[in-house]
């Protein structure tokens, strides 16, 4: 396990503006998966970069310059990425605007170039020859920086899309997905069978309610969803994100697999009792026991069992 201060991380990928709709309410937010993933893991890591860029449309730069103030918007001639999003009483969600817009103009020297100093990188979803173009180049610039990824059910659509994250999945450190992603890229649909084929570096599939899978020399292992978290479901945008950017957040303080994504696993949870990523934005923790000893507070003394999971 790692000790002592933890190295830099860099997020790249889109930001959005964003329209939810839920059975209780319709509400605009900055949204995207960048952003999502960046905020989760400054609660566990100050030192967070965020790199993406952005159309002159974009009306949130005053409130991400004050909550990622190393930030880099590229500013660019094109509407700004934009999604509008549908949520059914079981938070099933519709996606009935996907309009990448902006993001697309992120350039892949540009997040390879900002990457420099940072011991951690996270590529949030972003066309596949791209993410390819810039992991490639990640490794010959900066050999030493681990690296995860994750990527998004439209970007799998086509063969040649597939295939890029697959290539991807093998030379990053860390790549992420859901199970309805897994049998996408691999055309499986019992999510253990595809899991245990699929040609990794470490893999790392989420379920959802009921946790996530990952594989570790050719073993198949689960880490149990944490249930109980206080509050009611307000809003699931960005839950993914919030696990990818709260698992990188993790592993740059403990480097350990089962802490990580415990954590993932606990802030996830506890950005969807607020709108958008409010839940998120006073959060601050130096290890992961620390953030387990905020959520059991928060359950007035109940799940200390939590505990087991850190070894302590």
């Amino acid at each position: 396990m790692r000790r002592g201060l933890p190295g830099s991380i860099l997020v790249a990928g889109h930001l959005s503006m964003d329209t939810v709709h839920t059975p209780e309410r319709r509400r605009s937010q900055p949204g995207g998966a960048a952003l999502y993933a960046a905020l989760a893991a400054r609660v566990l890591n100050e030192k967070v970069r965020l790199i993406s860029a952005v159309g002159r449309d974009y009306g949130y730069k005053r409130l991400l310059g004050e909550l990622l103030p190393s930030s880099q918007m590229r500013m660019v001639r094109s509407d700004s990425t934009r999604f509008e999003i549908f949520y059914d009483e079981r938070w099933n969600a519709e996606y009935r605007v996907a309009a990448t817009g902006a993001g697309r103009f992120l350039r892949a020297g540009d997040i390879i170039s900002a990457a420099s100093g940072c011991s951690y990188v996270h590529l949030a979803p972003m066309a596949p020859e791209k993410v390819c173009r810039v992991v490639e180049g990640l490794r010959r610039r900066h050999p030493g920086a681990v690296v995860s990824a994750n990527s998004w059910l439209g970007y799998m659509g086509s063969e040649r899309g597939r295939e890029a994250l697959k290539r991807v999945a093998r030379d990053v450190d860390f790549f992420i997905v859901n199970e309805q992603e897994m049998a996408r890229l691999t055309g499986v649909d019992d999510v253990s069978a595809a899991a245990k084929r699929f040609e990794a570096r470490q893999l790392v599939v989420t379920l959802g309610e009921l946790g996530a899978i990952y594989v570790r020399e050719g073993r198949l292992e689960m880490m149990p969803a944490t249930v109980g978290v206080p509050g009611r479901m307000v809003d699931a945008t960005g839950a993914g994100d919030t696990w990818c950017g709260a698992f990188i957040g993790a592993y740059s303080l403990s480097g350990s697999l089962e802490n990580s994504v415990l954590a993932a696993s606990l802030l996830s949870a506890l950005k969807c009792r607020g709108w958008s990523f409010e839940a998120l934005v006073g959060l601050r923790f130096s290890s992961v026991e620390e953030l387990v000893d905020h959520v059991v507070r928060l359950r007035r003394g109940g799940q200390a069992s939590l505990k087991k999971f850190l070894g302590a």
